[in-house]
């Protein structure tokens, strides 16, 4: 009656409760990375985007794609190489134009939209993935997250 609890159980309850711990940590740093990847997009798109005809193509700014693939090579961030992951559709009928991009090198999508009076903002979606010791990273269990620019007002003339 004083060993209700044997030594395998107790090693269980152990082995359990670290399995937990590595995937709360494997989570947390997915997260953080995608967060970070996401928010220095962002950043970029609105530097490097302007209203303007060339706007539609931000990718297509090859300084646009040296800064966001070293910043996304410095901070870790998953190559796209065997991604199996597609863009998502976020088309609205609010936007007569909508237009996305994924980068071929790194795994995030860039979204452009237009409104009716000409105005454009622009989405990003990364992806949130675990790196987990025994398998690897991998894209199998990822999770998109999404931010968005401010808004780039049309260049409509007034008659003050």
């Amino acid at each position: 009656m004083r060993e209700s609890i044997g030594g395998a159980q107790v090693l269980m309850i152990c082995v359990t409760i670290l399995l937990v711990i590595i995937v709360v940590l494997s989570a947390s740093i997915g997260y953080t990375k995608a967060f970070k990847a996401r928010n220095g997009l962002v950043n970029l798109v609105q530097k490097y985007a302007k209203y303007d005809d060339s706007a539609s193509n931000v990718l297509n700014n090859q300084n646009f794609r040296d800064e966001a693939g070293d910043l996304l090579q410095n901070m870790g961030y998953m190559v796209s190489a065997g991604s199996r992951r597609a863009c998502t559709n976020r088309n609205s009928d609010k936007y007569k134009t909508y237009e996305v991009q994924k980068d071929q090198f790194f795994n995030y999508c860039i979204y452009r939209y237009e409104d009716e009076q000409g105005n454009q903002h622009y989405g990003v979606e990364t992806y949130m993935y675990f790196e987990l010791p025994i398998f690897g990273t991998n894209d199998r269990f990822s999770f998109p997250l999404y931010g968005e620019t401010f808004t780039f007002r049309s260049q409509v003339s007034r008659d003050d």
